[in-house]
C-alpha cells in the first residue's frame, strides 16, 4: 500500500520506459514522495520540470551492461538516505 509517508522508488535504465513514465505521473499527481534512477531520457525531463528528485547515472552501450552501476547507485542513495534519517 502505497500512502503519505511512502518513498516511491522508480527506475528505468532508458529513461523512457512507458510503464516507469506511467507510475512516476501517478505517483506525482497523488503528491507521493518520488525518487527516479535512469540515464537520462524523458522521465529526466520530467522530473526536472516538476523537481523531483532524480538520480543520473551513466548508460554503457546496452543497457543491460549499465546494470551493476545502475545498482550500485540506487543502493548508495538509498544507504544515504537511511542514515540521514537515523
Amino acid at each position: 500500500m502505497v500512502d503519505s509517508n511512502t518513498l516511491v522508488i522508480i527506475t528505468s535504465i532508458s529513461g523512457n520506459t512507458a510503464e516507469s513514465l506511467a507510475i512516476l505521473d501517478s505517483a506525482h499527481e497523488k503528491n507521493r514522495k518520488i525518487m527516479y534512477f535512469s540515464a537520462d531520457g524523458k522521465m529526466e525531463e520530467y522530473c526536472t520540470k516538476n523537481k523531483i528528485e532524480h538520480r543520473v547515472f551513466p548508460q554503457m552501450h546496452f543497457p543491460r551492461s549499465s546494470f551493476p552501476i545502475f545498482l550500485y547507485d540506487i543502493l548508495k542513495t538509498l544507504v544515504y538516505y537511511s542514515h540521514e534519517k537515523s
